[in-house]
């Protein structure tokens, strides 16, 4: 069986503020190009090492704190223009937030606007990778990597997936 899934990590950094005109005319121009998903929750059980994520998600300017319950929000283009392809978008924030706007769903409006299927992951972070703490002036190491639980149970989930609408002579995974 031939698997076509092409995952990837995006690195982006811009100026927000610079922005607001040119993303609001993108979004009325590309409404049309795709559909969004509601977000899908990753672990449909229990997730792994819940307790370790201290107080509650908080949402401010494109910016989310304390994930608590990973998700998978997907744009698909529309079949038009769908190519097949997908791309995994894993938003920066340093170990201790994640860009889910200017560095996830932007990104993904792009790829499923070109007929990529973009999948965005909302995954834990704090305090879950490598990260510099100002209080000793130095770098410390996850208790448990979150992070990497999160991205993959995505994988694994977008894999599968791809396995099961995955047609002979067709490109269309999602």
């Amino acid at each position: 069986m031939i698997k076509n899934v092409l995952i990837g990590v995006t690195f982006f950094s811009c100026n927000q503020k610079n922005q607001t005109s040119k993303i609001n005319k993108v979004e009325t121009i590309n409404a049309k190009l795709f559909t969004v998903s509601n977000e899908i929750p990753i672990w449909t059980k229990s997730i792994p090492d819940a307790e370790l994520i201290k107080g509650t998600e908080t949402y401010d300017d494109g910016i989310v704190k304390n994930v608590s319950i990973p998700t998978l929000k997907i744009y698909s283009p529309i079949k038009e223009k769908n190519s097949g392809a997908a791309l995994i978008v894993f938003p920066g924030g340093g170990y201790t937030k994640v860009a889910v706007d200017l560095e996830g769903s932007e990104i993904c409006q792009w790829l499923a606007s070109n007929g990529v299927t973009g999948i965005l992951l909302k995954y834990r972070v704090p305090d879950s990778g490598p990260h510099y703490y100002k209080d000793c002036n130095c770098e410390k190491d996850p208790i448990k990597p979150l992070a990497l639980q999160d991205a993959q149970r995505a994988m694994s989930l977008v894999s599968t997936k791809s396995k099961h609408q995955y047609e002979p002579g067709s490109r269309n995974l999602f």
